[in-house]
């Protein structure tokens, strides 16, 4: 068996470059070597450090980024597109969730019995699309709406367990961070998985990918307000509720790594040409001229960003003091200012 040498750079926190469908691939024609001198490189977008190797790069992502073709070689990614020999649609659903998948494709996924709440949101990232603090604030005028993320947290912890906490609500809303054609993450199977009726919004196209009858897509509607509607329609008919939640996600189940055939054929098409006839990437004239200066602006980038005060907000930021911090700046503004300093910013 012939052995290649691989290496996994600037991936995303949880992710094990020992134990993923790309090393289990692999293993099944080759005999797989970790190497900090690799032949090929994996990576995705946490980080720079893909520019240091002068191999095939391969490109993946877990969120929604166009693949930047004066980088890579080849990319996996969430974009309906072609870009000759060198692009195929692998959304994250895909990379990260194989085994729920295949959970759903024998119809095993979680299933509750015991009365169920009505609805629950789980997001951490207050930065993402506003949409989903939208939906949440027109279904909470209906019922109580349970939020179990760091985000408008109301439940006063945080499940360990997401999919058992999920499977104890007919709903649960699945909004991606954004919103474009073909960005599916992990949300709608896990949603799907944990056994309640998703309130998916993201991808405008996901009939593409599912069955959009199993869930309530708020893109078949005119408006937020009219899917909100839809869904309250819904919790009060058990009968029709009922069938929703009976109905597979998946169109077909899976089978091998991708719902589409030609996956494993181009993923092999990679590693079984000539080395030196894998590369894509222009890495001459101007091709070397554009690597060049996105290096020269991740070494400003990275030297700005270790200024001693930025640390600092950095570390404030993420033990969440920032908050704090304002309201005592407004406090004392108004204290011996006498001013509402509630919309200005630090310096």
């Amino acid at each position: 068996m012939k052995t290649v040498r691989i290496g996994f750079a600037d991936e995303w926190v949880g992710f094990d470059p020992h134990s993923n469908i790309f090393v289990e691939l692999l293993s099944q024609r080759y005999n797989v070597q970790f190497s900090d001198d690799p032949e090929y490189l994996f990576y995705s977008l946490n980080g720079f450090k893909h520019l240091d190797y002068s191999v095939p790069r391969i490109f993946f992502t877990q969120e929604n980024l166009t693949p930047d073709f004066n980088i890579c070689d080849y990319a996996f990614g969430f974009d309906r597109m072609s870009f000759g020999d060198r692009y195929f649609r692998l959304p994250l659903y895909l990379i990260s969730r194989r085994s729920e998948l295949l959970a759903l494709s024998e119809g095993s996924g979680l299933r509750y019995d015991g009365e169920r709440r009505f609805c629950n949101f789980m997001v951490s990232n207050k930065t993402s699309a506003p949409e989903r603090d939208e939906i949440f604030s027109l279904l909470s005028k209906y019922k109580q709406v349970d939020s179990a993320g760091a985000h408008l947290n109301n439940i006063g912890y945080r499940p360990r367990d997401k999919a058992q906490f999920q499977s104890h609500y007919k709903f649960s809303i699945a909004f991606e961070n954004t919103s474009s054609p073909g960005y599916v993450a992990e949300k709608l199977v896990d949603t799907a998985y944990a056994g309640t009726v998703p309130i998916y919004w993201g991808d405008p196209t996901v009939g593409e990918d599912f069955d959009t009858s199993s869930f309530v897509n708020c893109h078949d509607y005119g408006s937020l307000e009219e899917a909100a509607q839809a869904v309250i329609e819904l919790d009060r008919d058990d009968e029709k509720y009922g069938r929703v939640l009976g109905r597979s996600l998946l169109k077909a189940p899976l089978r091998g790594y991708s719902f589409d055939p030609h996956f494993e054929e181009f993923f092999f098409s990679i590693f079984e040409q000539p080395w030196k006839e894998a590369f894509r990437r222009n890495r001459y004239s101007w091709g070397e001229m554009y690597e060049s200066r996105l290096r020269e602006f991740v070494s400003a980038w990275q030297k700005r960003r270790n200024q001693p005060i930025r640390r600092i907000m950095r570390r404030l930021r993420r033990y969440n003091l920032t908050g704090f911090l304002d309201k005592i700046r407004v406090k004392l503004g108004k204290k011996l200012l006498g001013r509402d300093l509630e919309k200005l910013k630090w310096r």
